[in-house]
């Protein structure tokens, strides 16, 4: 049975590769600041060099491009209106563990499959497609493709979709406060709520139980979120869309068969049709 919505959620860790690492911290201890001669002569002594190199290398675990997976849970909704709870723990087992993650998306998903989460078009979504990259496994058929410097597919980042005049990131919890969803439940590890800080040191403690329970409510709490702004899916998204992807695709094949219309017109209509219901390109 395909997926009709997967809402999603991953954690992360500082990199572990040895290239990378000395890539980072080379480039760290290049820094020079432009103030004055004495705060140069700070800056580039063997204490602050070794401080920004640390620094550096503990902020990959933000980078998509250099940070590692820790855990990629998903909450399932089916089409038969069932839904279902997976987890995927790459801190015991990384490679295996992606690349069944890969094979399960690739099963249980097809064009309709709504993808969503929160912030995951600045982070979440390229973190998967890089940790595919690595290990050489190819990203689900129906995965949202990032080219041009945008992500297209089937996507709904709630992050997105909360008008705010302050725009920047916008917490999950702080989004719960917003709708009037009361206080987000929490995972509870050496006596304080786990949250986004404390990832890293729960890893490192070997508390990969905790992270799990973290991230599977995440997703919880996304879906939530989603069907909050959506009004259940019938408002903003995708699920709402009046034309059925049939439908859209025979409008599509007209369009590209036309002899009334030159090659950049085709590209353009398609293009529009593409952009308003949320198809990969």
């Amino acid at each position: 049975m395909k997926a009709t919505r997967i809402t999603f959620d991953v954690e992360t860790y500082k990199t572990d590769d040895p290239a990378v690492l000395e890539y980072v911290r080379a480039k760290a201890y290049a820094l020079v600041p432009k103030g004055n001669k004495d705060v140069k002569a700070l800056w580039m002594t063997t204490g602050p060099m070794d401080e920004r190199a640390a620094e550096a290398v503990e902020k990959t675990n933000l980078n998509p491009m250099f940070g590692r997976i820790l855990c990629a849970n998903h909450l399932t909704d089916f089409a038969d209106g069932s839904k279902k709870a997976f987890q995927c723990d790459l801190m015991r087992n990384p490679a295996d563990e992606l690349a069944r993650l890969a094979e399960h998306w690739e099963e249980t998903t097809d064009a309709d499959t709504l993808w969503i989460g929160h912030n995951i078009t600045n982070f979440d979504l390229g973190f998967l497609v890089n940790g595919f990259r690595r290990i050489g496994a190819p990203p689900p058929t129906h995965f949202p493709v990032f080219r041009n410097g945008y992500w297209r597919g089937r996507i709904y980042d709630t992050m997105q979709h909360i008008p705010n005049k302050q725009a920047g990131f916008i917490k999950l919890t702080e989004a719960y406060l917003a709708y009037g969803l009361g206080e987000a439940k929490e995972v509870i590890w050496e006596g304080e709520p786990m949250d986004g800080s404390r990832v890293a040191a729960a890893y490192d403690a070997g508390a990969y139980d905790p992270l799990l329970r973290y991230c599977d409510l995440d997703c919880v709490m996304e879906r939530r979120l989603y069907l909050t702004q959506t009004a259940n899916g019938t408002y903003g998204t995708p699920e709402a869309r009046l034309t059925p992807l049939a439908e859209l695709r025979e409008i599509i094949a007209k369009i590209n068969a036309s002899d009334a219309l030159t090659e950049p017109e085709k590209d353009s209509e398609v293009g529009n049709i593409v952009r308003t219901n949320h198809l990969a390109a």
